[in-house]
């Protein structure tokens, strides 16, 4: 009887369970037996690696087709040739198949809600038998949308073509705590500093300033605070001038 235990994926996880589109993601398969004997490429006519993806979690299942390199829905019986499994007999799991996410037509892109996900199927044959094992499920995220530090263009936009630069600083989870944004308006720009809190100081296009603490926070000036003209709202909402 041909055997073949389920496929491992070894690569750098951004978060459990999540790979990076940037960096290679290595399935490995433990040896391939008949009646206890491992068998090498000679003893087998296919030894070849499927992607699968279910786009969300009512999708139906999808197998990449090289041939027609395109999605399809998942046949149940696969016949078409799939990427080569490589053999190293020196290994413990001598096949092994190396999958780059964000490279060639074959794009696996990265999770959003936790979809699409993506699994990998190895299929090993003989003349006369065949094996199809599964890989646990996985899905890719961007090493960039992980960093703790942004830095550049606005999201889709590229450097060449810019209309907002951006400086973000983000906690553990992902979430900004503190940036600078400054944006192309009306021939000038806005350029706003502002933090989770709540507080913000936004040059104005047009030159003026509006400085904003967080809800029920003072403005602090430490020294000296020289203007020659206050203006100010009273509790009526009237603005007046201080004499």
């Amino acid at each position: 009887m041909l055997t073949a235990p389920d496929p491992t994926l070894s690569y750098d996880p951004l978060a459990p369970g999540v790979a990076a589109q940037e960096r290679p993601l290595t399935v490995a398969v433990g040896p391939v037996t008949r009646d206890g004997i491992a068998l090498g490429p000679p003893d087998l006519t296919a030894a070849d690696l499927h992607v699968y993806r279910r786009l969300d979690a009512a999708a139906d299942l999808e197998l990449w087709d090289a041939a027609s390199q395109r999605w399809l829905a998942d046949p149940g019986v696969v016949t078409s040739a799939g990427d080569p499994l490589i053999y190293r007999a020196e290994l413990a799991q001598p096949w092994q198949s190396i999958v780059l996410a964000a490279g060639g037509t074959r794009r696996l892109q990265a999770a959003l809600a936790g979809y699409p996900q993506y699994s990998f199927r190895v299929r090993f044959d003989t003349a006369h038998e065949e094996v199809v094992t599964e890989s646990p499920v996985v899905v890719f995220g961007s090493v960039a949308d992980h960093h703790l530090m942004v830095l550049g263009p606005a999201d889709g936009e590229n450097p060449d073509s810019a209309t907002q630069a951006r400086i973000q600083l983000r906690d553990p989870a992902l979430t900004t705590i503190g940036g600078l944004v400054i944006e192309r308006d009306s021939g000038s720009a806005r350029v706003r500093l502002s933090n989770s809190a709540g507080a913000s100081i936004t040059l104005m296009p047009d030159g003026s300033i509006d400085l904003t603490p967080a809800a029920g926070q003072p403005v602090l000036v430490n020294g000296d605070l020289e203007t020659r003209r206050l203006v100010y709202t009273d509790a009526s909402g009237t603005r007046k001038q201080a004499n």
